[in-house]
């Protein structure tokens, strides 16, 4: 066991190397494969890389989808995209199921609820990740997306506040979402949602 947790531990310095800003809130690579897994935390890490590689084919088809003007061509990939990452919904939930005190898995789970609307579900993810390892910067920004579509605008600025501090990578990443976010909002008769684009204007 301890063996397999040297490859997870080693697996997350690889994945947190390579999160980027691919769609504003961080998108990572699998953990190091184990080969004929046995132990439950094997199968964690079996499922986890399955996951993953199934919402890379969603950020794939979101990528196609966006340039596109033709609705219905859209409509499509964003489908498809959908679909994949409902796929990786199902491997990050039998993930955490084989090994609860997989933190990658769990922030990643939050990812796909998120991506699929599943707002508060996102969150209790996000949490049991950050339960597990509280210096995980990745679920903390991916947290603070789920809070802004939430509309816990306090929640969003807490998180900023503390990336900024200790990971500006994803303080950038987090403020892009933001940034990206509030076109799409009517805030003409939101005096909150005035106060928050304000903040975010500061910020840039």
């Amino acid at each position: 066991m301890n063996f397999v947790r040297f490859f997870l531990l080693f697996g997350l310095l690889l994945s947190t190397a390579a999160f980027g800003a691919r769609d504003g809130g961080g998108y990572g690579g699998g953990l190091a494969p184990v080969s004929n897994p046995r132990t439950p935390e094997e199968m964690a890490i079996g499922e986890y890389n399955a996951g993953v590689k199934q919402r890379d084919k969603a950020w794939e088809y979101e990528q196609r989808a966006k340039p596109l003007e033709d609705g219905k061509k859209k409509e499509k990939f964003l489908k498809k995209a959908q679909k994949a990452y409902k796929k990786a919904i199902g491997r990050f939930e039998k993930a955490v199921e084989y090994d609860p005190r997989m933190y990658q898995a769990w922030s990643a789970l939050g990812h796909g609820l998120r991506k699929t609307g599943s707002y508060d579900r996102a969150l209790e993810a996000y949490n049991n990740a950050l339960d597990i390892n509280p210096d995980y910067h990745e679920a903390i920004e991916y947290r603070a997306e789920a809070y802004l579509h939430l509309h816990d605008y306090e929640a969003v600025k807490a998180a900023y506040a503390r990336l900024k501090k200790e990971h500006p990578e994803y303080a950038g990443q987090l403020m892009q979402a933001v940034q990206e976010w509030l076109p799409a909002q009517h805030a003409d008769n939101n005096l909150e949602l005035r106060a928050f684009a304000r903040w975010a204007a500061r910020q840039q």
